[in-house]
Parts: C-alpha cells; structure tokens; sequence
C-alpha cells in the first residue's frame, strides 16, 4: 500500500491546493476526499451536481430577488421560510432590516467598552478583532431566531428527519477588515474558497457596505458542486463575466448568510474598511472551535439570562456551556479531510 506521506503527495499533483474552476474534477475528488465524500452525501450537505455545465446552467438562472429578504415587509416565521429556501437552492440568504440602527449601535458600544474594540484603529491588520468576545448578556444577535431558525428551517428542507440544532461553533466576533497595501499579500480568504461542509456562517453589518468597498462576493449555487475546502479555486476574469456573483452589501443592520460548501471570497478595497459582527454555526457538534478563555468572556455576567433561555436555545449554546467536557477532534480525524 501506498504510505500516507506519498499518498497525500500524489493527491495534491491530481488535485492541487491551487486550481482552475474549469479545470476542476468533482469526480475525481470525491476519490480523492473519501470522507469528504461521505460527509457530502448526507442529505444536509448533499453535492447534487454531478458537472460543471449542470452548475453553470443553474448559476445563469439565479434570483438575487429571491436571496435578497426584506424583514420589514414579512414575519419573522415567513422571513427564516424564505432564507431557508435561498440558503437551499443559493447557498447564501441576505436579510435587510434584520436589527435595527438602534441594537447595532448598543452592541458596538459595548464592543468598545468590554471588548476593547475600536473602529478607528491604527492596526495595519486585514483582519481585527476585538480583544475579547462581548458576553451573551449584551449580545442579542447570536441566538436570534433569524440565524438558527434559517439555518434549521434549510436542512429540514434537505432532511425531513432533522432534528438537530444550528450550535454556535465559536464564540462570535466583532471584525474590522482594512485592506492595506503591506497586508493584502497574507489574506489567504481573497481567493475562492468554500468552509467546513457542516458549517454555515452568519454576517451582520455594523456599518453600510457599498458596492464599491470591501465586502464579500459568493457564486451562487455553487453549494451544489463537490469542492474541497483548504483549496484556492481560480476563476479567469472571461468565466467571470458569463457567471453570476453575488455581492454582499446592505445597510447597517443587515444580516448575510452563507453555507460552508458555497464558494465566496472577500474582495479587498485597498483603505476601504468593513465592520462586521460575525459567528459560525455548526449542525454536527464534533467539530466545535473553542477557546476555554473566550467561552469564559462570552457567558461573564450572563447566567441569569442563560437561566432563562428556553431548552432549545440551551441545547444552541451546548458548546459553550459544556466546553471543559468538550475534546475537539484532531485534524487527522475530521471527516471533511483525509
């Protein structure tokens, strides 16, 4: 048998880290990425698209009307049924008016006074976060029924039998991007890259993104395609202008959502800064990405209202409460990698 060592060798001469969207082999990489594969056919993560033509037929017929949701003009129950359809068939949803001006601007207070976070910093960082996380107490964003109930309504549509939560895969984090000339060479996520299979990210906007700044794109329905994460896929600027790509901008306020499996990539605006309140969701607890000191800073103060949270939202959080029993698995034995 071949030794692991020149196995993995060869898979990356057959499959490189760094390749072309056309030139990609879904079939192939399925025999490549064994657990990969079997994590992907699992009704929440299916890769339904056996073709790259089957993927551009269905990307040419995308809706941004559809992904695009209004919360002012639905309920809340008819909201979270409309991003579960958008995350089903898009692999992104975008909520306008999820919160209001006035609870991102209570949360960005307290992001400066607890979490030693300032808009206008100095740091020459593409990415920074706030020095510690805001606690559950003054955060009434992560366990929003917007988020988990999107999330859930999505993979019962996948599963009839779902019966699992949206948990809180890490603590959630306050981000300042400013794409600078000295740092634009270190941000691996400018290229097209999809996340964990099992995992679904969840943006909300503290200050307006226009179209023309920093932001994040993501190719429509490409959650449908079998790609492997830890890849750069590379999209020649010709494919680009037959393709739809979807930009997430919106008012301050404004939530996005994206599945782990939809390719997406940050586009950096040199100077051009983005502020984001940001968490991963994961719907298979093996694989949580936790920091003992984090959890600590995120629960400080906020027994009284996790005492009063409902079952289901505990179960949300069970991560967190329960992270000095939680061991997470090494990188050997993940399943979405070999």
């Amino acid at each position: 048998m071949l030794s692991e060592k020149i196995y993995r060798k060869l898979r990356n001469v057959l499959s490189p880290e760094t390749i072309s969207l056309q030139r990609a082999n879904p079939s192939l990489d399925q025999l490549l990425f064994p657990r990969l594969a079997k994590i992907r056919r699992q009704p929440t993560t299916l890769a339904s698209i056996k073709s790259l033509e089957e993927f551009y037929h269905l990307n040419s017929l995308f809706d941004e009307q559809a992904c695009r949701i209004n919360a002012s003009n639905y309920t809340e129950p008819e909201t979270i049924e409309r991003a579960g359809l958008s995350l089903k068939n898009s692999g992104i949803a975008v909520i306008e008016n999820a919160f209001t001006s006035e609870e991102v601007d209570a949360y960005l207070d307290h992001a400066e006074k607890i979490a030693d976070f300032r808009i206008g910093s100095d740091s020459v960082k593409f990415y920074d976060y706030g020095a510690r996380p805001v606690p559950l107490i003054h955060d009434n964003f992560a366990l929003s029924k917007l988020i988990n109930g999107s999330i859930e309504s999505l993979c019962k549509k996948l599963d009839q039998n779902f019966s699992d939560y949206a948990y809180l895969r890490e603590t959630p984090i306050i981000s300042r991007t400013l794409p600078l000339r000295e740092n634009l060479s270190s941000a691996w996520v400018t290229g097209w890259h999809v996340d964990f299979p099992t995992e679904f990210k969840a943006n909300l906007i503290l200050e307006d993104i226009n179209i023309d700044q920093t932001r994040m794109q993501a190719i429509p329905c490409s959650n449908h395609l079998f790609l492997v994460p830890g890849k750069h896929y590379d999209i020649s600027a010709k494919k680009r202008q037959s393709m739809r790509i979807f930009n997430f901008t919106g008012k301050k306020g404004t939530l996005y959502l994206h599945r782990g499996v939809t390719l997406h990539k940050n586009v950096p605006i040199e100077n051009s800064r983005r502020i984001l309140w940001s968490c991963t969701y994961t719907i298979e607890k093996k694989f949580p990405k936790l920091s003992p000191q984090h959890c600590e800073n995120f629960t400080e103060n906020s027994k009284t209202k996790i005492d009063e949270l409902g079952q289901d939202d505990k179960s949300r959080l069970e991560l967190f409460l329960k992270h000095k029993q939680v061991k997470p698995a090494s990188k050997q034995e993940l399943s979405y990698v070999n």
